[in-house]
């Protein structure tokens, strides 16, 4: 078969989630067609991680190309499986310049995971902002409703900016109710 027929193989295996007969079309077409590298790596991780082999597919997140779309999101899966690996460390080294073009909860959400698992004090006040600032600026989030969880149980208190700042944010999704709520005793 030539290049382009064995990777609608892989890919017809990926789809119905024969995990190693992909791994098995795909790996060696990663170097050898390089016009869907960074496609073909990102199936390769995504097989190894459905299979269980979390270690190698790190490494073939990481294989991506940061010139590639699929750079943040493979750092992103990468970031969760380190986590899942009990390695805080890796994860901020691996976060630690990831930049999206706007304000990601999803990305700081994982780095107030790994910083909480580092269990230092500094680490802890870091988290801590970190938690705020996706609270307050993206509320409407899975990620601002565990945070919400974990600041009623503290009784945690948003400042004044950030209460404002998280119903304006509000308002934007039309969650009129919540934004009044937390509005409710400003004067």
């Amino acid at each position: 078969l030539w290049r382009g027929g064995q990777f609608l193989v892989g890919r017809c295996f990926w789809n119905k989630k024969d995990w190693t007969r992909a791994q098995q079309i795909l790996r060696p077409l990663s170097t050898a067609y390089p016009l869907l590298q960074d496609v073909i790596q990102k199936m390769v991780a995504d097989a190894l991680r459905e299979e269980g082999n979390n270690t190698k597919a790190i490494k073939w997140y990481k294989k991506i190309a940061p010139t590639s779309r699929l750079y943040y999101s493979s750092r992103l899966e990468a970031a969760n499986l380190l986590l899942e690996a009990s390695k805080p460390k890796q994860v901020l080294a691996l976060l630690k310049n990831l930049r999206s073009g706007r304000f990601d909860p999803v990305l700081e959400w994982l780095r107030v995971r790994a910083l909480q698992a580092s269990k230092k004090k500094v680490a802890a006040r870091q988290a801590l902002q970190l938690m705020r600032r996706i609270w307050s600026q993206a509320p409407w989030t899975e990620e601002a409703q565990k945070i919400d969880a974990i600041f009623r149980l503290r009784a945690q208190k948003l400042t004044l900016k950030e209460r404002i700042q998280r119903a304006s944010k509000f308002n934007k999704v039309f969650a009129y109710r919540k934004a009044l709520r937390t509005l409710r005793g400003l004067r």
